[in-house]
């Protein structure tokens, strides 16, 4: 384990430094964040004064409920995106081949390398509740943290266990930018980031329902508007902890296995 944490470590201050020198890219994104909140406010501000049946479960608040939505969101497709652009970037330095040729494993050179996007989307996460608090006066008094901070520990292992699924599609297909929109759009879609799943077509609800991360926004919203749904909260943690669990090996196994195939092929070096 410590061999482990000393690799990931490694990988973070490589991409460190090599972000570094991108100051910019950081006030635009700070910029767009600030965009946001004022987008989705005057929104809010458009669908009437009284809450709606649909969101009195998160206290009424439309506003409130998009942005810790949206917060999700940019965490989870910022993680896939950088999934995507970690693949692309060692297969174009020519350091994939180099480290797989060591006894670094697969899954851990893709964890490595989205490690950094899984922090940016956290602290943007992080920015998102602040602002909303801060100028748009959000009331997270009554949030209960611990249960915040747990969900988003288990959400960050479930989105780096499907950074690996995605690592390996990637790999095998040789075209990651469609796989990857589609999945933030599914999440976008079916995991009630931007309304309750209660207000979907009953198909799409029982897909929504079949999917961990529906349940972990479910579980945070709680967490952030209510503190006092031990038992909505708990079952998030527990469903969360249960599928990183059991699809951890599955995704790694399936990532050495897409690897060894494009080895075979010879197109490791140019998908």
């Amino acid at each position: 384990m410590i061999g482990i944490g000393r690799a990931l470590l490694a990988f973070l201050r490589r991409d460190l430094r090599t972000n570094r020198s991108y100051r910019f890219a950081f006030v635009l994104q700070l910029a767009g964040i600030a965009t946001s909140l004022w987008m989705y406010f005057f929104l809010s501000r458009t669908m009437g004064n009284g809450p709606s049946p649909a969101l009195v479960a998160y206290g009424g608040d439309l506003f409130g409920f998009i942005i810790v939505g949206t917060a999700f969101w940019g965490l989870l497709s910022t993680a896939l995106t950088g999934t995507l652009n970690a693949v692309r970037s060692e297969q174009r330095g020519g350091t994939m081949e180099a480290l797989l040729v060591t006894t670094t494993p697969a899954w851990l050179l893709v964890l490595g390398g989205i490690g950094l996007p899984l922090l940016i989307g956290l602290g943007q996460l992080v920015l998102y509740l602040a602002g909303a608090a801060l100028v748009f006066h959000v009331d997270w008094g009554r949030a209960d943290w611990g249960a915040v901070a747990l969900l988003l520990g288990l959400a960050l292992a479930h989105t780096a266990t499907l950074g690996l699924l995605v690592a390996a599609l990637i790999i095998v297909i040789k075209r990651g930018d469609g796989v990857v929109a589609l999945l933030t759009g599914a999440i976008a879609l079916l995991t009630g980031i931007f309304y309750p799943i209660e207000v979907l077509p009953l198909p799409l609800q029982w897909l929504a329902r079949g999917l961990p991360l529906t349940y972990a926004l479910r579980g945070l919203r709680q967490a952030l508007f209510h503190a006092g749904a031990p038992g909505e909260i708990g079952s998030a943690l527990l469903i969360l902890a249960g599928t990183t669990v059991l699809l951890g090996p599955p995704a790694a196994w399936l990532l050495q296995r897409a690897l060894a195939h494009a080895r075979r092929d010879g197109h490791l070096a140019g998908f």
